[in-house]
């Protein structure tokens, strides 16, 4: 080889030598970052700005829970019960399950049972000036509703003043008859009531409540 070319990689070498030496090498592992809008509001939010306000926790719900005491009779001994142990007046809807006007009455029959009538309002009872009731058709019922209290047709309403019938309406459509009935005896006591009831009972539930007395075995036994 030439005696001039080993000057040139002499020198070569020595500045690759001066460059390994003069080069800084970081070790430190890189970091990725994930940008998203959300770790940006919160930088500015550290510098100073207001935050982000929280989302209020649900508050217990304070609704007022209001249900009709509406008594089911299944029986003539429950009936002269119901309307016996209370000197308030009472209203009794008659129905049928496959009734169409029944279904739509019954909507409007107890929302005025929970203005007017006995009602559970937040797991407590609260009296009301009327009482309701009523009395389903079915097998059980059948004999007591068309036989015994000499009901035509469904729906029907009646209003009761102890055990003297006030006021009836069968084959009822709407609510209105029943209404105006009870605007009448509004702001009257009982005794004014039961007065009325007594010169409009028919004595259909009367003379059927003496016949069961005079059917049943305690009179048959009875010594005279």
């Amino acid at each position: 080889p030439s005696l001039l070319s080993k000057p040139l990689v002499m020198w070569a070498t020595t500045l690759l030598l001066l460059s390994f030496l003069t080069t800084t090498v970081s070790f430190t592992p890189a970091v990725t970052t994930t940008s998203t809008t959300k770790s940006s509001s919160a930088l500015f939010y550290v510098r100073g700005e207001p935050p982000e306000p929280a989302i209020p926790t649900a508050l217990p719900s304070t609704q007022t829970i209001t249900k009709p005491k509406i008594h089911d009779v299944k029986s003539l001994e429950e009936l002269q019960y119901f309307l016996e142990e209370d000197d308030r007046p009472v209203v009794i809807k008659f129905f049928a399950p496959w009734c169409k006007t029944c279904q739509r009455l019954k909507l409007h029959f107890d929302r005025l049972a929970v203005e007017e009538g006995d009602v559970i309002r937040n797991r407590q009872k609260v009296a009301g000036r009327l009482r309701f009731a009523r009395i389903e058709y079915g097998s059980e019922t059948a004999r007591l509703i068309t036989e015994t209290l000499q009901i035509r047709g469904v729906p029907t309403l009646q209003v009761y003043s102890g055990l003297n019938k006030l006021w009836e309406e069968q084959g009822s459509k709407s609510l209105k008859g029943l209404k105006a009935q009870l605007e009448t005896i509004q702001g009257l006591d009982s005794s004014e009531i039961q007065a009325l009831a007594e010169d409009a009972d028919d004595g259909i539930l009367t003379e059927a409540i003496e016949d069961r007395f005079f059917d049943g075995p305690d009179f048959l036994n009875e010594e005279w």
